[in-house]
C-alpha cells in the first residue's frame, strides 16, 4: 500500500488526523447526550463512548509503518474504517431521535466516515465503504424511528457524498500512478548512462558494493578500456564516436549475458560485474565482441579482471581491476589481463606476473 518512505509518513500523519477526529467526535456525542433534558440513554451512551475513544487511542500504539507497507496493508485502515462505521452505528441507536420530528445528530458521523476515506483510500474501497455507511445510516434511521422526511434527504445527501468521494479518490488515485511512474523514471535516469542505457558509474559501484556484500564464489569485476578510440573522435568527429560506444555497450551487453551488469564509467571506459563463471573466458567474450564492433575503425578493448570476494574494499577492487587493465594495454592491447589474487588469499591457477613486471596474469 506505501511503497516509499513519503507514503509511510502520509499513512502515519493520516492515522494520527483520524483518531485526533475520533476522539473529538466521541467527546461531542458525549456532551451533546447531557445537555439534552431526560435523555434516556445518558450514561451507557457515555460509558460506551468512554470505550469507543480508549480503543481508538490503542491504535496510536500500532505499528503503522510496517503495516502499511506489508503484502495485507490494506486490511489496517479498512478494518479501522469498518469499526468505525459500527461505532456509530451504536452510538446512534442509544442516542436515538432527539424529538418527534427531529433526529440524532449522530448520523453526521456518517459524513465524517466518507470525506475520510476519500482523502486516503482507492476508489473502489470508497464506493463499498461508502455505500455500506449508506445502508448503516438508512437502517439505523428506520430502527431508531426517525420521520421519514428525516430520512430520504439526509440519506441521499450522504450517497451523493459517496459518489463525490468516488470521483475524487479516482482523481487521486490516476494522480498518484502518475507520480509514481514519474519517480520510477527519474531513479532509472539517475541510474543510467543516457548514450549507451548502461548503468552510469554512480550505480554500477553501488552495485559493487551490494555484490561484495553480499558474495557469490567466482563473482568477478572486469574493467574495458577501448583501444584506438581518440583516433575516432578525432578522425570521423563525435557523432561517429558516440555511436561506436553504443555499438561497444550492447558488444559488452551480449558478452556479459544475462547475469553480467555492465556499465560506462565515463569516456570510453566500460565495466562488467558478473556472477559465478569462467572470470577468462568472460574477459575473452568482451575483448572479442568490442573487438568486432569496432572493427570499421581499428578499435580494439583492453580489459582487466579480478576476482571478487567477501571482505574486499570495492575501491581496492576497482583499483586491481585497472591495474589488470594497464598490463593488458602495456602488452599492445587487444588483449585481456587478470588481476593477481588478493592479499590473505589463496593462490588462484595460471596467475603469474603480467609483461613489464607488472602483477597481473596476460590471459591472452
Amino acid at each position: 500500500m506505501a511503497e516509499d518512505p513519503a507514503e509511510v509518513t502520509f499513512w502515519r500523519r493520516h492515522t494520527r488526523t483520524g483518531v485526533v477526529l475520533s476522539v473529538i467526535c466521541g467527546v461531542l456525542v458525549t456532551a451533546s447526550a447531557w445537555v439534552q433534558p431526560a435523555h434516556p440513554h445518558r450514561v451507557v451512551l457515555t460509558v460506551f463512548d468512554a470505550v469507543a475513544t480508549s480503543c481508538v487511542l490503542l491504535v496510536l500504539l500500532l505499528p503503522v509503518g510496517r503495516l502499511v507497507r506489508a503484502r495485507g496493508g490494506r486490511l489496517f485502515p479498512y478494518t479501522w474504517t469498518v469499526a468505525s462505521l459500527v461505532i456509530t452505528v451504536v452510538a446512534t441507536v442509544l442516542d436515538g431521535p432527539a424529538g418527534p420530528t427531529t433526529d440524532t445528530p449522530v448520523r453526521l458521523m456518517y459524513f465524517l466516515s466518507v470525506g475520510f476515506m476519500a482523502v486516503a483510500y482507492p476508489p473502489g474501497a470508497v464506493a463499498v465503504l461508502g455505500g455500506t455507511a449508506v445502508l448503516a445510516d438508512l437502517a439505523t434511521a428506520l430502527a431508531t424511528q426517525v420521520p421519514a422526511d428525516r430520512v430520504v434527504v439526509p440519506v441521499g445527501m450522504l450517497a451523493t457524498a459517496v459518489l463525490v468521494a468516488t470521483w475524487a479518490a479516482l482523481g487521486r488515485q490516476e494522480l498518484r500512478e502518475q507520480h509514481r511512474a514519474v519517480r520510477r523514471e527519474l531513479a532509472v535516469l539517475a541510474d543510467t548512462d543516457p548514450l549507451t542505457g548502461c548503468l552510469n558509474r554512480r550505480a554500477f559501484l553501488q552495485r559493487l558494493q551490494d555484490r561484495i556484500a553480499h558474495p557469490a564464489p567466482g563473482a568477478s569485476l572486469h574493467l574495458v578500456d577501448l583501444d584506438g578510440f581518440k583516433a575516432v573522435n578525432d578522425t570521423a568527429g563525435h557523432a561517429a564516436g558516440d555511436e561506436l560506444l553504443v555499438r561497444v555497450a550492447d558488444a559488452v551487453r551480449r558478452a556479459a549475458g544475462g547475469t553480467g551488469t555492465v556499465a560506462r564509467l565515463g569516456g570510453d571506459e566500460f565495466a562488467v560485474l558478473a556472477g559465478p563463471g569462467d572470470r577468462a573466458a568472460l574477459a575473452e567474450a568482451v575483448r572479442a565482441q568490442v573487438g568486432r564492433a569496432g572493427a570499421a575503425h581499428g578499435v580494439t578493448a583492453s580489459v582487466g579482471s579480478t576476482p571478487l570476494r567477501a571482505g574486499d574494499d570495492p575501491a581496492d577492487a576497482v583499483r586491481r581491476a585497472d591495474e589488470a587493465m594497464y598490463v593488458a594495454k602495456a602488452g599492445g592491447g587487444d588483449r585481456a589481463a587478470d588481476a593477481p589474487t588478493p592479499a590473505g588469499h589463496p593462490g588462484e591457477p595460471g596467475e603469474r606476473r603480467g609483461p613489464r613486471g607488472r602483477r597481473g596474469a596476460v590471459l591472452r
